[in-house]
């Protein structure tokens, strides 16, 4: 007796070998197309709903990287600041001017646009072409020391950070950034 080539609920189809096998009452294979349209917008809405939610965290993290590129500007002001408390016997400037650095405005960069010093503090502004999350806002960085003694280096404190102990802060935290928006070294 020849092989079944198909089988059909309890009965045997049979035929001879290699010949094609048709058993009516039988659904042909289904043969796919692709997606469907429903399916394709389910997706895109999908990935445009994930896209949503990581657009914020990118924003944070480019305004980070923003503030951390302008840090060279502020080492210029710090650099006025230490040179004037090391020969003033521990005061600190309280201008630009006074520093022997370039007035505020003119200390500028690609997200900058000033850097001043006030009463020892370094404040810096953001502008130019920087994100929008920091736009217009301020950044402190104050000078720490050790009251008394002007030998010992000046620390420097970043927007709200705490003063290390045994040292005081000059100047006033003018700080207006989002603490999301400061680099880890400024928390």
């Amino acid at each position: 007796m020849p092989k079944p080539q198909h089988w059909r609920g309890s009965q045997a189809i049979y035929a001879p070998e290699g010949a094609p096998v048709l058993a009516f009452g039988t659904r042909a294979p289904h043969v796919s197309r692709g997606f469907s349209l429903i399916e394709v917008v389910i997706a895109m809405a999908i990935i445009a709903i994930l896209a949503l939610m990581v657009m914020p965290y990118l924003a944070e993290q480019t305004a980070r990287q923003q503030i951390k590129d302008s840090m060279e500007l502020a080492n210029i002001a710090k650099a006025g600041v230490a040179n004037y408390y090391g020969k003033s016997g521990g005061k600190f400037p309280s201008d630009n001017t006074v520093a022997g650095i370039p007035a505020a405005d003119k200390i500028i960069g690609n997200f900058v646009t000033s850097v001043a010093i006030v009463d020892g503090g370094v404040n810096m502004t953001f502008g130019n072409n920087a994100n929008a999350v920091i736009k217009g806002k301020v950044l402190s960085i104050r000078p720490a020391y050790v009251v008394d003694t002007p030998s010992v280096p000046l620390a420097w404190v970043c927007a709200g950070m705490p003063v290390p102990s045994g040292m005081e802060v000059a100047g006033a935290n003018a700080t207006t950034l989002k603490v999301t928006s400061l680099p880890v070294e400024c928390r």
